[in-house]
């Protein structure tokens, strides 16, 4: 089922949606896929803490990732979607066009810093 924990997390007329990737306390339903799709009015979405990210792998467990994590972003809004990420203690900004797709990888290295 999309949504939280698996498959796609759909974000639906979100003009600025905020998506921490890494919530304090993780449940099945609070841990986010790696895969997100726009659609509606969703103009912009920040990603933090991907570096601290947590998956799930299983009916009720989630895991840090460590390495590289591979993302997918699919806009299906009817316009550009701007995502920004931390990278290297910076920003990263990336305008996804409309009916597009691409794909993003964070990387959690020994900086301490997010890399997306």
């Amino acid at each position: 089922a999309a949504g939280l924990g698996r498959g796609c997390y759909k974000i639906d007329s979100n003009p600025g949606a905020a998506l921490d990737l890494a919530p304090a306390s993780v449940t099945a339903s609070n841990v986010f896929p790696s895969c997100f799709i726009f659609s509606g009015t969703t103009t912009a979405v920040s990603l933090t803490n991907c570096r601290s990210s947590k998956f799930y792998i299983g009916k009720e467990e989630a895991m840090q990732h460590g390495g590289v994590r591979r993302f997918t972003f699919i806009n299906d809004a009817g316009a550009d979607v701007t995502i920004t990420a931390a990278r290297g203690g910076a920003v990263a900004t990336y305008v996804l066009d409309q009916k597009s797709a691409v794909q993003a990888y964070c990387y959690s290295g020994s900086s301490g810093a997010d890399d997306m």
